[in-house]
């Protein structure tokens, strides 16, 4: 799950989990997100898309197994300009690279710069450049990579079910 942070051109904050999410490119670092762009009952794109396209950037914070109840929380449709953040809780930091929030509570921070969007079917696919990567020590291996058993990241499996990594 790619738990997206961004930030309106007035600076409200906003947090938002997508399915649809993966690596594309290792040079230069890009990875893509799926944001559909059929809302069922408001006219206007979803506020990360309109985040997105007006500021350029994005947090991709990723989702372990003890964060998807509130992850979950965060799908719901908020009045526009409405933070997440201060709805559930939750704490940002500031991008070092990028005009848009971090999620604390999440143990790895992917800032990316807005690098090109693509219609496709009903879903607006943006690539983001990666300019910097955030991590704790306690999801990284001995080499300093981040370690899929240790980070149990959280994917949805079809319908409203979501699995933690579970190993070999």
């Amino acid at each position: 799950i790619a738990w997206i942070s961004t930030r309106s051109e007035n600076g409200a904050e906003n947090l938002a989990p997508f399915s649809f999410f993966q690596a594309v490119s290792d040079s230069p670092p890009v990875l893509m997100i799926s944001i559909g762009t059929k809302k069922s009952k408001l006219a206007e794109p979803k506020d990360t898309l309109s985040n997105i396209e007006a500021t350029g950037a994005f947090v991709v914070n990723l989702v372990p197994d003890e964060l998807t109840e509130v992850m979950v929380r965060t799908a719901a449709e908020y009045p526009a300009g409405q933070s997440e953040f201060a709805e559930l809780g939750l704490h940002s930091f500031p991008g070092q690279r990028v005009d848009a929030p971090c999620l604390v509570e999440s143990p790895v921070n992917i800032e990316c710069l807005l690098y090109s969007k693509q219609q496709v079917g009903d879903a607006m696919v943006v690539f983001g450049e990666v300019v910097l990567v955030h991590a704790l020590d306690r999801v990284l291996n001995e080499r300093g990579l981040v370690d899929a058993e240790k980070l149990r990241a959280v994917a949805r499996l079809g319908e409203s079910w979501y699995q933690p990594y579970a190993g070999r």
